[in-house]
């Protein structure tokens, strides 16, 4: 399909890159285009397309030499006629995975450790993405500890709820059946400070459970979007680096080729189609990279502004939740002190005859039971006990056969 593109001249640029003709390749095409340039902005050409003019001047069968002294000696706007590339497959091959896995392999490696594994440096690209990406994970993991222990403390905290109003529910049941009214008031106050003190931890819970929830949101949908939409760059920012290295390898065997054959070998035709595929590729995967850059930069900064803002907002949050509940507790307790101590006068007739009856039968037989009935204590009541009602049967019958006896 032929493209008519005008492109003005800025700072005697026009920003492509010219390849192929003579002797060597049938057509010449655009190598690369810059970025940023008058001819990016413009959206219509991309690597591969073959040039067939240049402001109405034919350079068929020309060599790119022609090409870039008509860019030079043309004032102003510069008409360029293409004949655009289309690719028959755009499925990536196994060479392509493999130089994309490479490059994902040495992401983090150093110009040294390059160097010493003797590594293309084309292939070293160190993002500056990466190095926020880390943060973010150690900010993540600082929020699953802090999400964590503020989990075991409402669980502890819970239980000290409960502990108060149990005991809460103890005075109450005490208070109506003192007799005193002293006393019988005293028990009721301390019972209901008790449960506002419950009712206290209560709501320290819901505001600590509001952070906790903000927190959870953080960590289960804006962290796992923010990864997700990272690891879809990474693949096409490895992706488009596996295209710069494919054809940095390809122009590095065409000086070979050079040497090797002659022109209009065979060979040089199939290396322009191979080579068109691959700058074509690699200008589509860079515009996908640039976007996706664009979009995973304003998504970091959206997380870190929420990690460096709401997260010691969220922890300022329970800090006040617990000042105000120790606080409160404290008036509680200054108000109570005016009760302590409670006086009390417990009546004998509180403790029934049946009771004390009770507890000495269980002393008596714990206590025949540990002896086998040969203490010292049970021997001296049986033997008395025993002695005197021989003594009551010795009389009667000496009062009975006195009679016979006279």
């Amino acid at each position: 399909m032929r493209v008519v593109v005008t492109l003005p001249r800025v700072k005697g640029r026009i920003g492509l890159t010219v390849c192929g003709g003579s002797p060597y390749y049938r057509s010449i095409f655009i190598a690369d285009v810059h970025l940023k340039s008058e001819a990016a902005k413009c959206g219509k050409i991309w690597a591969g397309d073959e040039i067939m003019s240049v402001n109405g001047n034919s350079v068929k069968g020309s060599g790119k030499e022609y090409v870039n002294r008509l860019f030079k000696e043309s004032e102003g706007e510069i008409v360029l006629e293409m004949n655009s590339w289309t690719l028959a497959d755009e499925t990536k091959g196994l060479d392509i995975t493999l130089k994309a896995l490479k490059h994902r392999m040495v992401e983090t490696m150093s110009q040294h450790t390059v160097d010493t594994l003797g590594i293309c440096h084309a292939m070293l690209v160190n993002d500056k993405l990466t190095v926020q990406l880390d943060r973010l994970k150690r900010m993540a993991q600082f929020c699953k500890a802090f999400a964590h222990q503020l989990c075991l403390f409402l669980a502890e905290f819970r239980k000290l709820a409960t502990i108060h109003r149990d005991m809460a529910d103890v005075f109450y049941q005490l208070a109506p059946q003192e007799r005193q009214t002293e006393v019988s008031s005293s028990f009721m106050l301390v019972a209901s400070k008790l449960r506002k003190i419950a009712d206290n931890v209560d709501e320290c819970i819901q505001k600590c459970l509001q952070t906790l929830e903000s927190v959870h949101t953080l960590l289960s949908k804006a962290l796992p979007d923010t990864q997700l939409t990272v690891n879809k760059y990474a693949d096409k920012k490895f992706e488009y680096l596996a295209y710069c290295l494919k054809a940095y390898e390809m122009e590095t065997s065409e000086e070979e080729n050079f040497a090797e054959y002659e022109p209009w070998n065979p060979i040089y035709s199939i290396w322009e189609t191979d080579y068109r595929d691959t700058v074509h590729l690699r200008h589509k995967r860079r515009s996908q990279f640039n976007k996706m850059r664009t979009v995973v930069f304003d998504k970091i900064k959206m997380l870190e502004w929420k990690l460096d803002g709401d997260l010691p907002m969220h922890m300022e949050t329970v800090g006040a939740a617990l000042h105000a509940f120790y606080e409160a507790g404290a008036k509680l307790n200054q108000d109570s002190l005016a009760v302590f101590p409670i006086s009390c006068t417990i009546e004998w007739n509180a403790v029934t005859t049946e009771y004390v009856e009770q507890q000495m039968a269980r002393l008596r037989a714990s206590s025949y039971s540990t002896t086998n009935g040969d203490s010292h204590l049970d021997n001296g009541v049986d033997n008395g006990a025993g002695n005197g009602i021989d003594e009551e049967e010795e009389d009667e019958e000496s009062s009975e056969t006195q009679p016979l006896h006279q």
